[in-house]
């Protein structure tokens, strides 16, 4: 799930060398490599949480904790809604 978090924010972050990607974007990358390189089952948890209307998906977002905090957050946020 980590990994899954990780390679979206990686995608849609801007980064020194090139702005962030859109989210639509992002979320075909994503699509495209559930099975191989990320968790399926973990993919399409994720595809379920980002998709629906409610989902927080923030813009330009400094994080003041490691990433992989950001990323456990997010999935007990992602577990308590499914």
């Amino acid at each position: 799930m980590t990994a899954v978090e990780d390679t979206y924010n990686a995608l849609t972050g801007d980064r020194p060398y090139r702005k962030g990607m859109a989210q639509e974007k992002a979320l075909q990358i994503v699509e495209e490599v559930k099975g191989t390189q990320l968790c399926p089952d973990c993919v399409d948890v994720f595809l379920k949480y980002i998709t629906t209307e409610d989902a927080y998906v923030p813009r330009r977002v400094t994080f003041k904790i490691p990433v992989s905090r950001v990323a456990l957050y997010t999935l007990s946020l992602m577990v308590e809604r499914t």
